[in-house]
């Protein structure tokens, strides 16, 4: 595979392309080149985890006279007193040792360093650039290339004039004075004398192409012959036998040996599996707690007594390496709540078989902390000594790195006991030692350790591998329940225009039964209006009640208790409009309002469709969520394509409006005898226990709890730079845009069934075909569209970053290249799908005849793509056990905004129904997905 790097030049930074391969030997040995020139020649140089450190960051704090001298163009910043050159060698010998170093930032505009500092690490190669890089001596030694490019003066005058002028804050007279009075002379004097001190002279500068190409061309063949082949050497390193003395196994309990038992077998549950890992690190760090420094304290007991006891005299911070360290951190969470965690991400390089590191996140101060360095497993110790490296560069003491394992081999144990004994002195807390066969480590495989594999799952008995919790249960559960929640749309509003107009008729003395033609009145249209904004605004504020409670309860007790909850109601609700639909004489057309409240208390579609979000994400990684949102929405939106056709067919078949409810009373009911006895759990009993430790008590009369997740520290993403506050402002956005979301669609169709009734006399079945056109575009836009614009995004990608992306040695295992694409693609369809919504609405108003009022549909449900991206970016935020509660919080924006969409536009339809411009509220809906649009550019 070709590397490539997509060059932008910034200072003081560190240029990554892939992950970093070994800096160092077994034996602790350390690999580093240093180049030092001024130019961007780092461009054609392709090599990985560059360092650029710039001069100018070196400049000496100013005094008070100083500072007036610089802002009145009087101070030579051109002169080898300017610089600090003391810290810059300091600083330079560190980073060639291999160590993280913090380099100050000097601000040029008030002319100081800044109390912040910028940590750099991480160089396989250093370019050191400035105007006085050969005139001191002890830096020109430390230099493996010195390369001077001699470019022409007239051309460093326009540089000057555009770097100051641009990026310092000077004018131009101002620059003119100072490069005559201080610059040209220094060149003369102290810069063009310590020519002879370069190696390589470029004439004519970034023009001379041929001699840069030669330059990268060297050091690309130097970098190849010191080139480590780390892994392989380990594996075969002599580091004696047996178990080093120094290291710590569990105490092999009864207890110990039982939990083992249990994740070995290979028929052992998910659940089980998880719950037992998770108590053995418990048990881990508990061990590795005694290994710590404590020192005497004395305390007075309530009866007043004093009791002379231990405190821990030193912070602790714990550092897992990606993925399988991660799998330590609940268990480290339970010792030490508040303890401050950091994560490296070390991967194999398929083609090598070398270490990798991709990416790392330390704590400040993190030199001064005991380190629980985690990993579930040490095989050749390949990514266990990676690991130790990066936290001594960072002048964390050998002696307080505890390394904690669930399995190790007996190679993997030796090689870091040679190589770091500290760190093994009795300071390696593992569970089981295991020995890797001969022929295992001749191929550097071990076998397998902890994690079930998928040869395993295969000997499970059928029964049990089906019952397993996966996307496609979702999907069955979308598509039939889809099937039978649409069918009755069009068919609620008809029998509410028939008991209206009935009962109008009734009031008016007449005894037969109205016609259809008869009951296409304006006044008519206006009170069905009402009743179903009644209908909707009740139960939208029945479901904001309690939608917190449930998702809550999502995770606390599992996704299936929301099923059946919400599919009760929905029986009872079907129930209730079938006997007023029989005797609204008796029970007066106000009892289906009755329905509607039951049905909200109880969530309703609007908690199914939570619950349905939340067990795909408890099932699906980060990078493919929205994918998996996206199929299930397409599901859902093929159900919805059948169910209103089904609807009014039934509707049309039987002549009866009420047989199509039957219909869907009797599936509601089968669907909830699917839930108790076929559906699985997704919800582990690691989670649900993780989520009634984590989660505040919740009372039903508190409406708005679920909204404070939206205010708490958002989720650390890997490669996600932004400051917390920024994250927080993206969700307060997605939950603005969402509620707009809401409050013009949540009304919708029972608005588009009022108005083309009205405006196109359409029927039942009319209607069941625009719904079941509505719901096959939205199907095919999730199943088409969605792929499409990913195809884009990774062509594009891959085009700025020239024929590769960045990370992509291991796509299907990088987490830092899952969660930030997913996220890119997220905004993507975000803004796709709400410039869809305006010119989608906008086309509804302006459609005078049928056929444009069918095309305005198809491209208004281009829109949906929206809807599964906002709950992707809304979970990539929070903590996988919090995803319930975060999808509660959105289900109490879409409850507020289905309470007030019905109220809005039904008010507007029928106060602007009576002017004939029933359109009116098809042109409001526009502007406000304008709104929309306009937060969604600051997500």
């Amino acid at each position: 595979m070709k590397d490539t790097v997509q060059f932008v030049y910034r200072p003081n930074t560190t240029l990554v392309s892939k992950g970093r391969l070994p800096w160092y030997r077994y034996s602790r040995q350390k690999t580093l080149i240093a180049l030092y020139f001024t130019s961007r020649i780092i461009k054609n140089l392709k090599v990985p985890w560059v360092v650029i450190i710039s001069m100018d960051s070196f400049y000496k704090a100013l005094t008070k006279e100083q500072r007036n001298q610089a802002y009145a163009n009087r101070y030579n910043f051109d002169h080898p007193n300017a610089f600090d050159f003391d810290i810059l060698y300091q600083r330079l010998v560190k980073l060639k040792q291999g160590k993280a170093v913090e380099i100050p930032i000097y601000d040029f505009t008030t002319h100081s360093r800044m109390e912040k500092t910028q940590t750099v690490y991480g160089a396989n190669v250093i370019i050191f650039e400035g105007i006085f890089a050969f005139y001191d001596p002890k830096i020109v030694d430390l230099m493996d290339l010195k390369i001077f490019v001699d470019t022409d003066a007239d051309v460093r005058l326009a540089r000057r004039l555009k770097r100051d002028i641009s990026e310092r804050g000077r004018d131009l007279n101002g620059v003119l004075d100072q490069y005559g009075r201080f610059v040209k002379p220094a060149f003369d004097d102290y810069i063009q004398p310590t020519v002879k001190n370069a190696d390589v002279i470029i004439p004519r500068g970034l023009e001379n192409v041929v001699a840069i190409d030669l330059i990268t061309k060297h050091i690309q063949r130097e970098l190849n012959d010191r080139l480590l082949h780390f892994r392989w050497d380990l594996a075969r390193t002599d580091v004696g036998e047996g178990l080093p003395s120094s290291v710590i196994v569990l105490e092999p309990t009864n207890q110990v040996k039982g939990m083992h038992t249990i994740i070995r077998d290979k028929n052992v549950s998910r659940d089980d599996f998880i719950f037992y890992a998770e108590r053995l690190s418990t048990l881990i760090i508990e061990s590795a707690m005694s290994e710590l420094p404590f020192e005497d304290v004395t305390v007075v007991t309530p009866t007043g007594v004093e009791y002379a006891g231990k405190k821990m005299s030193q912070q602790i911070c714990g550092v897992s390496i990606l993925r399988a360290g991660s799998t330590m951190e609940t268990g480290l969470m339970r010792v030490i709540p508040d303890v401050k965690l950091g994560k490296l991400l070390i991967q194999t390089d398929p083609a090598t078989g070398e270490p990798q590191l991709h990416y790392l996140k330390l704590p400040p101060d993190v030199q001064n902390s005991y380190i629980f360095l985690m990993d579930a497993t040490i095989g050749t110790g390949a990514a266990g000594m990676m690991a130790i490296r990066v936290l001594l560069d960072h002048e964390v003491p050998e002696e307080k790195i505890i390394f904690l394992n669930f399995l190790a081999s007996l190679q993997g144990l030796n090689v870091i006991a040679h190589a770091f004994p500290k760190v093994a002195r009795r300071n390696i807390i593992t569970v089981d030692a295991v020995v890797m066969d001969e022929e295992a480590v001749e191929h550097s495989e071990e076998r397998p350790l902890l994690s079930p594999t998928k040869d395993t799952e295969e000997q499970l008995p059928w029964h049990k591998r089906w019952r397993k919790p996966h996307l496609g249960w979702m999907l069955v559960f979308s598509v039939n329940l889809s099937i039978i929640s649409t069918a009755i749309l069009s068919p609620l509003v008809q029998l509410v225009l028939r008991i209206v107009c009935e009962s109008e008729y009734i009031k008016q003395g007449f005894s037969e039964v109205p016609t259809p033609e008869q009951c296409r009145t304006p006044s008519v249209q206006s009170i069905a209006s009402q009743y179903m904004m009644w209908y909707t605004l009740l139960m939208g504020g029945s479901v904001m009640i309690t939608i917190g409670y449930l998702s809550s309860m999502s995770d606390k007790r599992g996704r299936r208790f929301v099923f059946i909850t919400a599919e009760t109601g929905l029986i009872i609700s079907i129930s209730l409009v079938i006997l007023t639909g029989h005797f609204w004489q008796i029970l007066t057309p106000k009892f289906l309002l009755l329905a509607a409240v039951i049905d909200g208390l109880m969530g309703g579609i609007i908690a199914i469709n939570t619950a349905c979000h939340a067990y795909i994400a408890d099932c699906v990684s980060a990078e493919n969520r929205s994918f998996a949102f996206a199929a299930m929405h397409a599901t859902a939106f093929l159900g919805m394509t059948v169910g209103p056709i089904v609807g009014g067919m039934i509707a049309k078949a039987t002549s009866s409006l009420l047989a199509v409810f039957y219909f869907s009373l009797s599936a509601h009911t089968l669907f909830l005898l699917f839930v108790i006895f076929l559906l699985p759990e997704s919800v582990s009993t690691e989670q649900i226990h993780a989520s009634k430790t984590n989660q505040a008590s919740f009372s039903i009369t508190s409406i708005f709890t679920p909204m404070k997740i939206l205010h708490q520290i958002p989720e650390e993403q890997p490669g996600d730079k932004r400051p917390a506050f920024l994250k927080r402002l993206s969700l307060y956005l997605l939950a603005m845009i969402y509620f707009i979301y809401k409050l013009t669609t949540g009304a919708q169709n029972e608005v588009v069934a009022l108005y083309t009734a009205y405006c196109f006399h359409w029927t039942a079945l009319e209607q069941g075909f625009f719904f079941s056109l509505q719901s096959a575009t939205k199907s095919v836009a999730l199943v088409l569209l969605i792929p499409a614009l990913k195809w884009c995004q990774t062509w594009w990608r891959r085009r700025r970053n020239g024929g590769i992306v960045l990370n992509d040695i291991d796509e299907r295992f990088d987490d830092i290249h899952d969660r930030n694409a997913g996220r890119l693609l997220d905004t993507l369809l975000l803004r796709t799908g709400l410039v869809m919504e305006v010119i989608g609405f906008a086309a509804f108003a302006l459609a005078a005849v049928p056929s444009l009022f069918y095309a305005a549909c198809v491209v208004n449900s281009l829109s949906t793509i929206a809807t599964p991206a906002i709950r992707s970016l809304f979970i990539l935020f929070v903590h996988p056990s919090q995803a319930g509660q975060i999808l509660g919080s959105l289900s109490v924006v879409e409850s507020i905004g289905a309470i007030l969409s019905p109220i809005w536009m039904n008010s507007v339809y029928s106060w602007t129904v009576h002017y004939d411009a029933p359109q009116t509220v098809f042109w409001v809906t526009t502007g406000l997905f304008t709104v929309a649009l306009a937060l969604a550019c600051g997500v």
